[in-house]
């Protein structure tokens, strides 16, 4: 996070007498009168920082913290003497929530306040407590309630019994850091302990911290529905801005893959008016309300979430199940039914699927897919599946050994409902198998259903084309996309490596894309994926982009129309959300194209981009334009340019075009001294140099400054003018007057 918003969120006096912060004791070498770190001369300036707040005596306590990693946590207002309390998460990324299944006991160091008393790193930093009362004891009446919360993943209740544990430990001067793991609730149902920072390594970014798991609605199943779930009608009245803009929605999960224990249901939502809540329902179960952003534990994504429980004893019985989704706007617009997600549960183990095993020792003629005999091809395994596919449901085709491997059309088509994977086994890492036909005349035509990639890598320019049926669907999981012969060889007729007509389902999660023409095109969705080395485009025709990291596109390496975010087509419902991108030269940033598109109910948010050039090109709009959305977008390198001396249906023509809380260079029609286009909405944004425009601008020189598609902050003396300074969005935003510009960032799982 850039150390500015850090210094915002966090440099608080918080009013004497109300807050209750006890128990603080001194660690050795941690603080800031303690001895110094051994790598702090190097890296404290982006590392560490001094956090300061007010105590009720009127002291005030310094605490020396990694940047981007702190939380409040706060005392409900409406006692007297409840007030807010400093909490540590002791983890990388966005906030409390993250992922804790396969994490271990938290090993703190504790940092140090001028009172000589210490903190715990990876625990909560104080008992929560009302202010006066003997420790243990709460005032009469009064309920030991708190809340533990965070600027992007929201806040939860804590148990009483989260209350009573959650305090320092203390260690004395010149004593060792206590090991001992964190535990933030007597109810080990309710929180997780996780892995946070181990004395001399403070500046390690793979900290992690405590996660909570009753952060989230749990769904409740249903008996199933006897019909589709009528539209809902629109909210507030037709007078009202937005009223007939529709909510821009979708799930953030891969259908129909086969799920086990708790599992996280990730959904994203925005509208011009912001969102009011998601409800949710489980094969017609109680309708569960979404109303706040947390970050979901299993994919790192700051979006709306609710559990399908995991317990055996739940009424749940295996198999496929059906989730519906309505995302409501605030205030007035139009409310979203989402396409149904499927999904299949197997809490009791009886979907599990058979391993077929192949290896460039196996043979196919003598071979039966066990271990000790595998086949030798990929094809052979399809066919086997294909041939008798109520016994290969939900198979596993495990490669044994390195290699590079082609996936030819099976005998038959294999016609699967539940994904079949084709994945290299443990101990070879995605690089070591490599998919691929051997020749650029040749398809790789698996036929398959659905079929589900992981842990291995794809070389396009030894294909045609990866060929994926129309109706079929395929998952790339942990996967490399590279061209074999680098980013400056153009495939046979331009295609794009995966063929994905009509959107019959191409889902990319945890992958890369490096040294290509292309990356990730026409997708349904890339969510968790960074993108390196790219001549073309990046994410061009995606329907659903999210949590996705860019370092360095050049559009001079070949004669190529560069393109970052390149739409053109008829599109509804697109979200492009949580986007970085570092050393962008000679590529477009945003155009929604001009050739017989229009674009209605389109998300860009939260995304930021630095140029290493100055425009041209330029990012443009194009065509029809109806509840296009910009929020948060960081583009102070190049102009926005809003098309309007296009001919014919090229024209941008614009309805409830929103620019809100952006970090731009410039907005403006074709001609640049012209007025901005009737239909778009400019507001709350910083320009980088003298040519303000719309509602409660700000101006002055910024730019970004990017390391490697990962952390970023402004720089510039315009950095300041963009504090606390945006508008409210329902929904989204983390205060009542959050930062423009995009927030902070981390790199991919």
């Amino acid at each position: 996070m850039p150390s500015w918003r850090l210094r915002n969120l966090l440099n608080v006096r918080l009013l004497a007498g109300l807050l209750c912060l006890t128990g603080m004791g001194m660690a050795a070498g941690a603080g800031p009168t303690g001895a110094t770190h051994p790598r702090e001369s190097q890296s404290a300036d982006k590392t560490y920082e001094i956090v300061r707040m007010s105590k009720p005596d009127g002291t005030v306590v310094e605490m020396r913290v990694p940047r981007h990693r702190s939380l409040l946590a706060k005392l409900p207002g409406g006692a007297a003497g409840h007030g807010p309390a400093v909490a540590r998460d002791g983890g990388r990324g966005r906030g409390a929530f993250g992922d804790a299944a396969d994490r271990g006991p938290t090993g703190g160091q504790a940092a140090a306040g001028p009172d000589g008393a210490g903190v715990e790193r990876g625990a909560v930093a104080s008992q929560l407590r009302p202010c006066g009362d003997p420790a243990g004891q709460p005032a009469a009446g009064r309920h030991r309630r708190a809340r533990i919360s965070h600027p992007y993943t929201g806040s939860r209740q804590l148990t009483s019994g989260a209350v009573d544990v959650m305090r320092p430990t203390a260690v004395p001067r010149g004593g060792a850091v206590s090991q001992t793991p964190v535990v933030a609730s007597d109810n080990a149902s309710e929180w997780r302990t996780g892995l946070g920072w181990v004395p001399n390594n403070e500046d390690d970014e793979t900290g992690r911290y405590l996660s909570s798991d009753d952060a989230f609605a749990e769904l409740v199943p249903g008996d199933g529905w006897d019909g589709p779930t009528d539209d809902p009608d629109p909210v507030g009245n037709d007078s009202m801005p937005g009223w007939d803009a529709k909510a821009i929605a979708r799930w953030d999960v891969v259908p129909y893959q086969t799920v086990s224990g708790n599992f996280e249901i990730g959904l994203l939502a925005f509208h011009m008016n912001g969102i009011e809540r998601i409800d949710v329902s489980l094969e017609d179960g109680p309708w569960q309300s979404l109303r706040e952003m947390h970050e979901n534990p299993r994919t790192g994504i700051r979006e709306y979430v609710a559990v399908i429980p995991g317990d055996t004893d739940t009424a749940i019985s295996d198999g496929l199940v059906e989730l519906r989704a309505i995302a409501y706007p605030e205030g007035a617009g139009t409310p979203r039914l989402l396409d149904s997600l499927f999904l299949f549960v197997n809490n009791h183990g009886t979907l599990d699927g058979p391993i077929i095993y192949v290896a460039k020792s196996g043979n196919d003629s003598t071979g039966d897919g066990s271990q000790n005999n595998p086949y030798a091809t990929v094809r052979q395994a399809l066919n086997v599946c294909g041939s008798g596919i109520d016994d290969y449901e939900g198979a596993t085709i495990r490669i044994e050994e390195a290699g590079r491997y082609d996936v030819d059309q099976p005998a038959q088509p294999v016609r699967n409902t539940r994904w079949i994977t084709i994945e290299g086994a443990d101990g070879l890492s995605r690089d070591d198998v490599v998919i691929a036909a051997g020749s650029t005349a040749d398809y790789v035509r698996p036929n398959t259903q659905r079929l589900r990639f992981t842990n291995v890598s794809i070389d396009f320019s030894d294909m045609y084309q990866m060929y994926k049926e129309d109706p079929h669907q395929q998952w790339y999981d942990n996967c490399r996309w590279f061209y074999g012969q680098g980013w400056t060889y153009t495939p046979p007729a331009s295609l794009c490596p995966v063929r994905n007509v009509g959107y019959g389902g191409l889902f990319v999660t945890d992958s890369g894309s490096t040294d290509s023409i292309y990356a990730f095109i026409n997708c349904n969705l890339v969510r968790n994926s960074h993108v390196e080395r790219i001549s073309g485009d990046v994410f061009q025709n995606s329907l659903m982009v999210v949590g996705c990291s860019v370092d360095t596109v050049d559009g001079t390496v070949m004669s190529h129309h560069s393109d970052l975010f390149q739409y053109f087509g008829v599109y509804d419902n697109l979200i492009v959300y949580d986007i970085n991108a570092a050393s962008i030269k000679s590529t477009q940033n945003f155009f929604l194209d001009h050739a017989n598109t229009t674009f209605t109910n389109c998300a860009f948010v939260n995304i930021s981009v630095q140029d290493v050039e100055s425009d041209p090109p330029f990012s443009q709009l194009n065509s029809t334009q109806e509840h296009v959305l910009f929020f948060h977008v960081s583009n102070p390198g190049q102009r926005f340019v809003l098309r309007d001396d296009m001919n014919g249906a090229g024209k941008f023509v614009a309805k409830n075009v929103i620019f809100r809380n952006n970090v731009v260079e410039r907005i403006q029609a074709a001609g640049y001294f012209d007025p901005i286009p009737a239909g778009v909405s400019i507001e709350s944004c910083h320009f980088n140099y003298n040519a303000p425009t719309g509602d409660n601008p700000t101006v002055g020189a910024i730019e970004i400054i990017n390391s490697s598609g990962s952390e970023f902050e402004y720089r510039g003396i315009g950095a300041s003018q963009i504090l606390g300074s945006a508008l409210h969005i329902p929904g989204y935003s983390d205060s009542d007057s959050p930062d423009r510009g995009a927030t902070s960032w981390r790199l991919p799982r």
